[in-house]
């Protein structure tokens, strides 16, 4: 039924109803953007804007950006951890993640940094971080909260352009010298764009219901991430049973961007710690506010391998519009070089990992000491990652200690 319903969609399907967003934005001479547009006037901002984030080729690009922030990210882990009672549990990494979502994501469209993860975050952001949030509890703020990023890079470019420069960039200087869409219109897209980025994703209901059918996913309710896995790269499953990007011509536009970044920063994570859930964390419920979410926060243990953390207490959902964690999470972050001892010496280890696309692993492997079991202790990882093509990243490996052993490529 489900898969009925969005093949039947026609050239410019409507997703939510905005007319109140909309009306909003008329009333004071707004343009609207990607999300809340229409008809013709969503095919001119969709045609436009997926011409630099649409393709995986395409976002390929803001790879060393987006590397760049998960060196900010784990850099914080570290200091946060630094603080906990137990040298391991960062507390609520749901706002944590956030954060990252968010500088990742304004990184790429404003092509500027925010701030959101250094010791002191700065008002202007801070600030924009709290009408996103306004936005998401109450849905009723100044959607314009992204409007002075917009400006400070658009004097930029034109500084460049009196000076005779040539000007090159990401997506924001390309919608600044294409000139497809207004100032008004770019102020709008992406705003709403960051907005999809750090807290959305398209989803129905049906999704969550459909995921716990057995008949869609057999033994659906049992943790078993080995389900994802393919034997090739053209294995995969037809299943509309998860569907967190939406499908068909309105799918999430900023998909690639969404992916790009959860797989960098996996595989950087897991080189770092092994993640489990910290005894603080409770059980987690689930809230609402157009994404399903945890409803407290989530605490992790990091002694470099993620667990949960035993202060996460359960966690249940809470409604502002998607479905959320209604309580902070808590994680443990356990040191990761404690488990590359168990490696066999002088072999690799090659991970595969199916998010509909491949992502390979060789990491070399380490002695019973932790040491290199290369004749010297510079010996690079390579992390390769296909997004329907590839990208390769070469990962320093790193000592007991977690200090690199050699500058990073």
């Amino acid at each position: 039924m489900v898969a009925q319903v969005l093949r039947a969609e026609g050239a410019a399907p409507q997703r939510a109803n905005m007319e109140s967003w909309q009306e909003y934005r008329d009333l004071r001479g707004r343009a609207t953007g990607l999300i809340s547009a229409e008809g013709e006037q969503w095919l001119k901002m969709r045609s436009v804007l997926r011409q630099r984030i649409l393709k995986p080729t395409d976002v390929a690009i803001f790879s060393g950006e987006v590397n760049q922030v998960i060196a900010d990210l784990i850099k914080k882990i570290y200091v946060l951890r630094s603080h906990a009672e137990d040298g391991e549990t960062v507390t609520n990494v749901n706002d944590l993640f956030f954060k990252y979502s968010m500088e990742g994501v304004a990184t790429i469209l404003y092509e500027s940094r925010l701030g959101c993860l250094e010791n002191h975050i700065p008002q202007t952001t801070v600030e924009y971080i709290e009408a996103l949030e306004l936005m998401f509890s109450m849905f009723k703020t100044s959607m314009y909260a992204g409007q002075i990023h917009v400006d400070n890079k658009l004097r930029d470019i034109q500084c460049q352009l009196d000076r005779g420069e040539r000007v090159s960039g990401g997506l924001l200087t390309y919608l600044f010298l294409s000139r497809t869409l207004t100032l008004e219109e770019i102020y709008a897209n992406m705003t709403e764009m960051l907005l999809a980025g750090v807290d959305t994703t398209q989803l129905a209901l049906c999704h969550y219901a459909t995921s716990y059918e057995d008949e869609n996913f057999p033994r659906a309710k049992e943790f078993r991430p080995e389900r994802w896995l393919r034997k090739g790269s053209l294995d995969r499953v037809d299943n509309f049973g998860s569907i967190p990007f939406g499908y068909g011509v309105r799918s999430c536009i900023g998909r690639r961007i969404a992916e790009l970044e959860i797989h960098l920063v996996m595989i950087q994570l897991l080189q770092h710690f092994e993640i489990k859930t910290s005894s603080w964390t409770k059980a987690v419920h689930a809230k609402t506010h157009g994404l399903l979410t945890p409803a407290e926060p989530i605490h992790l243990l990091q002694h470099f391998e993620i667990k949960t953390s035993s202060w996460t207490k359960a966690v249940h959902a809470k409604t502002h519009g998607l479905l959320t964690p209604a309580e902070p999470i808590h994680v443990r972050f356990v040191n990761r070089n404690t488990l590359m001892a168990h490696f066999i010496s002088d072999s690799v280890m090659r991970s595969q990992i199916n998010f509909g696309h491949r992502m390979e692993m060789d990491i070399s492997s380490r002695d019973l000491h932790g040491e290199s079991s290369h004749s010297h202790k510079n010996s690079v990882m390579r992390s390769q990652i296909n997004f329907g093509h590839r990208m390769e990243m070469d990962i320093s490996s790193r000592d007991l200690h977690g200090e690199s052993s050699h500058s990073h490529k």
